[in-house]
């Protein structure tokens, strides 16, 4: 089992680190636009009030002539209207406002202008993609996590949708040793950018330089900026990589956890120590015990479990009215997903097409797996009126049942099963049989439907219905398409007999007649 944790868990990794390149990949392109575009802002300046390749700084404060007042309001005008659909730090809309209805600004203050309104633009766009990358990084990482582990188990339940309020919160909160947040770092650095730019074309005038100079100095800054734009983005991607998995370890139980660092000759040596610790998820501190533990870090964490350990077991014996069900292992993240997260029914969504199957005696062992999870956790209690139901006790419950004329000793054992089945629940299509009188559906039609009132009885396995109904006067076979998410508990060889593949149906179904032939009768559960 170790092996599949450490294989699932690098391939989460890889695919979060594909996302942080992709996100990074356009943030280069946003930042490679805008150093064009201040190229291009600087060399028009030149071009237009230089001499030689000069421009001293008498001519460079000179007010803007009506001409040139004009084309820059023009593009003012543009700026603002470009902030309103990006995001634009307000406190540069407010500038651009001010500026446009100002009627005296000089040549450098122009330039200065258009130079920042393309970084503005460039950092507002990392803020969005990094915002985009984080929310994206958590809410994937959280689900793929839990499927993985369900996976591992076969076993699954419901599990906590992610809150998005409570997520912007966690987003929000700084995390780091300089008490920032992502957002804030991006707006320092804009900051930092735009005030060496700035100083640089200052600078280069007072010296009387060439623009090629200013020019060099920009690709060299730029350079730079997307250099750290490049760590921050797989920074806190790890960050809330590892947040997510922490929160999904939760989520299941999963009470420690374990450190992979991949070792090669760029593993750092704080990894290389951690490399295989383990630690109580409770006690998990970010960037002390568990990654990132420096920019770039691409360690990652495991779950961490004892050889006994059964991962749905806290589930059936808690008191959070969780059910458990059977992850088969040809179960991809994304059918997984549509049904146990999004649910089968959401709206604006039609429902797969139903694939009823007969469960062959081959596949009995996964079912007697989770019965034998399921029996481990009920309370001594539970088991007892099990025994008591699958020995004769089930014709002296379901006539109580049928009759309304429950004794108290009959309804703790009625409550009993009904806590038990509420704790399972069929995760695939499938057909049961049940071999019974008759008498109960001498009055049905087809298109009726039929509420049991009645624990129901059946079997995985037809024969073994029919040597039931065989022993009845007058029987009937009923063939019952029971769909995924109906309660249920699969009893095996727990019972009292244990060897009838018995599932055991709640009596709080209904049933729909779909079609009726000599002796049998076809029924579908409705959902």
């Amino acid at each position: 089992m170790n092996n599949y944790w450490k294989d699932r868990f690098l391939s989460l990794e890889k695919a979060s680190h594909k996302i942080g390149v992709e996100t990074y990949k356009e943030i280069e392109i946003a930042f490679d636009r805008a150093q064009r575009e201040i190229e291009k802002e600087i060399e028009s300046w030149y071009g237009r009030f230089a001499k030689n390749n000069n421009i001293d700084m008498v001519e460079a404060k000179r007010i803007l002539n009506t001409k040139e007042l004009k084309e820059l309001k023009w593009d003012v005008n543009e700026y603002i209207a470009k902030g309103r659909e990006n995001a634009i730090n307000q406190k540069w809309m407010k500038e651009l406002e001010n500026a446009s209805a100002r009627f005296h600004i000089n040549r450098l203050e122009a330039l200065k202008l258009r130079m920042q309104q393309s970084a503005e633009l460039a950092f507002g766009n990392q803020l969005d993609l990094v915002d985009g990358l984080v929310h994206k990084v958590f809410t994937e990482n959280y689900y793929r996590s839990i499927f993985e582990i369900q996976k591992g188990f076969n076993v699954g339940f419901k599990v906590s949708e992610i809150d998005d309020n409570l997520l912007n919160k966690i987003i929000s909160k700084p995390w780091a040793k300089d008490g920032k947040t992502f957002s804030e770092r991006i707006w320092g650095s804009k900051d930092k950018l735009i005030n060496e730019l700035h100083a640089d074309l200052t600078q280069n005038v007072l010296l009387g330089k060439p623009p090629k100079d200013l020019i060099n100095n920009l690709v060299k800054k730029f350079n730079t900026t997307k250099a750290n734009a490049s760590r921050l983005v797989m920074t806190e991607l790890a960050f809330f990589h590892t947040v997510s998995q922490r929160d999904a370890f939760k989520e299941l139980g999963s009470e420690q956890y374990t450190i992979l660092a991949v070792l090669d000759n760029k593993t750092s040596l704080v990894c290389q120590d951690f490399d295989g610790k383990v630690f109580d998820t409770k006690d998990m501190s970010i960037g002390i015990n568990a990654p990132p533990f420096h920019p770039n870090c691409r360690s990652v964490i495991l779950p961490y479990y004892d050889d006994d350990y059964e991962i749905g077991e806290r589930i059936v014996s808690g008191d959070d009215g969780k059910s458990v069900y059977y992850v088969p292992e040809d179960m991809n993240y994304k059918e997984w997903h549509a049904k146990y997260v999004d649910g089968v029914s959401v709206k604006g969504v039609k429902p797969p097409e139903k694939n009823y199957k007969t469960i062959s005696i081959s596949d009995l062992t996964r079912f007697q797996d989770l019965s034998n999870l399921c029996f481990k956790a009920f309370m001594e209690s539970e088991k007892d009126t099990l025994r008591f139901y699958t020995d004769d006790g089930y014709s002296v419950i379901n006539a109580s049942l049928q009759s309304g004329d429950i004794s108290d000793d009959i309804w703790d054992k009625v409550k009993n099963i009904d806590d038990s089945i509420e704790r399972f629940e069929l995760s695939e299509d499938i057909i049961v049989y049940r071999g019974t009188k008759m008498d109960y559906y001498k009055d049905v039609k087809v298109g009726d439907i039929i509420d049991a009132k009645v624990f129901y009885s059946t079997s995985f396995l037809e024969y073994i219905a029919q040597d039931f109904a065989d022993q009845l006067n007058n029987p009937v076979m009923l063939e019952i398409k029971v769909p995924s998410g109906t309660k249920s508990l699969y009893i095996g060889y727990n019972s009292s007999v244990g060897d009838e593949a018995e599932l055991l149906l709640s009596r709080h179904l209904k049933y729909r007649v779909l079609k009726m032939e000599l002796g049998r009768l076809f029924l579908e559960v409705e959902e």
